[in-house]
């Protein structure tokens, strides 16, 4: 009986979250090391099932986007860090999903974050504004559009 209720009290749970909800999972950088982690900072009442999925790298170099190796990361949680990103210095677009709904956003991993990143609009069409680290400093440009090109 205590299961059934369980699960009953789950499902409603997961049926009530409405498919243009704000993600409850973000991405938080540590100052002091750079590195970034997908964190939940609010507590839940009910547990939420994150699939951390894909990683994408941003290379200055060529302008595209490459997925890195990254074991996928399966945890249901209310609270506290879903995934350790990465170590590496760089722009990054990280996929997950949470109770199934698909969620995309941008990860900066590195030392040294812009002042400021107002660029004005891009150029041209499928592009759009982020922080570039490197190993001493950031730079403030328009990149390929993840959602477009992280596929």
């Amino acid at each position: 009986m205590k299961l059934a209720v369980c699960l009953f009290g789950l499902a409603l749970a997961l049926s009530s979250v409405p498919s243009d909800a704000q993600p409850l999972a973000s991405v938080e950088r540590d100052p002091a090391s750079g590195r970034s982690r997908l964190v939940v900072a609010t507590p839940q009442v009910v547990p939420i099932m994150f699939e951390v999925q894909e990683l994408w790298r941003y290379d200055p170099e060529t302008r595209g986007w490459s997925r890195e190796p990254f074991k996928p990361v399966a945890k249901s949680t209310g609270a506290g860090v879903i995934a350790e990103i990465t170590a590496k210095i760089g722009l990054y677009w990280l996929k997950w999903t949470e109770n199934g709904q698909r969620v995309e956003g941008q990860v900066f991993s590195g030392p040294v974050r812009c002042n400021d990143i107002k660029l004005g609009p891009p150029p041209s069409a499928g592009l759009i504004g982020a922080c570039i680290p490197s190993r001493n400093s950031a730079k403030a440009d328009h990149v390929p559009d993840p959602r477009i090109y992280a596929r």
